[in-house]
């Protein structure tokens, strides 16, 4: 499936000078008079603020006794309903425990933003940041870290209740994270499994390992893969491979106007109409006086890019932790990470975003956490 941004010649309109179509963060076009004029749903001066409208009050995905985080949910023709994964924090126990509890479960809605009903487990402990995409022969991939095999005792149902951890004695999460021969992928011929680990290889025929994996297949087939990398100014490998099955090639990363301040993850990897590439993130720990307003420096961060190789850094916020919903309520979500777009039944078209998201306002000071949706616009 090809990820689009938009409709190619869609455009809003906005203001700010620029020299290139890379001072509109590549989501609009530098005009003739030096001003941005952006492709929906970008806005802003330099089309680096996605155009969200008011939520529902009904969240997509939340279990009132368990805490889920993050979600990615794509349609499928045969069915036709959406199908969205997430990690489940097993034994009613909060986000604090994802390092023992989390696993992967899978449901389902004839709607991009829900609400979804819970159908099965995917992927048992410990396995969590699920990443599904189908492939246009109808293969269902699944990325995630974690091997699907319980490595320690979970937190128990003793110390947890309603998707609140009270107490539960975790280790280092790099303890379950660096099995190098953990499989990064299942693969399934229905979105209900039954899921097969599948190895994925390095051009060298090294085991491949990525942590907080983000792919993205390509219209000829190849796969790109977006993982976590090394430093501020390397925060995110690239890889490409000519199939989904590889083998996995590392490319070069040259890093442009890059804040070495700043610490992203998450990454939600997409390309625009135009061929350029695009990375959300959860951006945390930037400049507290400006890309995050009121968001205690948590808001979605934004890298882009014409040829997988050389990034650019969006200076502003893509979205920050205030939500406004259709009943005329506003929200400010303490927490709100792993950012996805939903895509109409074409692959085409975004239609929402979806963030693991947490305000406390139901535990206060608790690691109870769902997924929020907002709808993207379409004019």
């Amino acid at each position: 499936m090809l990820v689009l941004l938009a409709v190619l010649g869609t455009v809003a309109s906005a203001c700010a000078a620029c020299s290139t179509d890379v001072d509109c963060a590549l989501n609009g076009v530098c005009a003739a008079d030096k001003e941005c004029a952006c492709f929906v749903p970008w806005q802003g001066p330099n089309c680096t603020r996605l155009h969200l409208l008011p939520a529902a009050p009904t969240l997509p995905y939340q279990d009132l006794t368990s805490t889920t985080w993050g979600a990615t949910a794509t349609f499928d023709p045969e069915s036709q309903l959406y199908h969205l994964f997430t990690a489940e924090m097993v034994n009613h126990c909060g986000l604090l425990a994802w390092e023992t509890n989390s696993q992967i479960i899978h449901a389902t809605s004839p709607h991009a933003t829900g609400p979804f009903e819970r159908r099965d487990v995917s992927i048992g402990v410990f396995s969590h940041n699920p990443y599904a995409l189908r492939t246009p022969a109808g293969t269902w991939l699944l990325f995630h870290i974690g091997t699907g095999e319980e490595q320690r005792p979970p937190c128990s149902a003793s110390g947890c209740s309603n998707g609140t951890t009270h107490k539960c004695e975790t280790s280092a999460h790099a303890k379950l994270l660096q099995n190098t021969t953990a499989p990064l992928l299942h693969t399934a011929p229905r979105p209900e499994g039954p899921w097969t680990p599948v190895p994925l290889k390095t051009s060298d025929n090294s085991n491949l390992t990525c942590n907080n994996p983000g792919p993205l297949l390509l219209k000829n087939g190849s796969m790109v893969l977006v993982c976590s990398g090394k430093s501020p100014d390397h925060p995110f490998l690239v890889y490409m491979a000519p199939s989904w099955h590889g083998p996995y090639t590392l490319l070069p990363f040259a890093p442009h106007n890059f804040d070495t301040t700043m610490h992203n993850e998450d990454w939600f990897l997409f390309q625009d109409p135009r061929g350029n590439f695009h990375v959300l993130t959860h951006w945390q720990f930037g400049h507290a006086d400006g890309p995050c307003p009121g968001s205690n420096g948590f808001c979605g961060g934004h890298f882009f890019s014409t040829d997988l190789i050389n990034w650019h850094w969006a200076w502003q916020a893509a979205y920050n932790g205030d939500v406004l919903f259709t009943n005329g309520s506003t929200i400010f979500f303490t927490c709100r990470q792993r950012p996805h777009f939903v895509y109409d039944p074409s692959g085409a078209v975004p239609v929402a975003l979806l963030n693991g998201a947490s305000h406390f306002a139901r535990h206060p000071g608790g690691d109870y956490s769902f997924t929020l949706g907002q709808p993207i616009a379409q004019q």
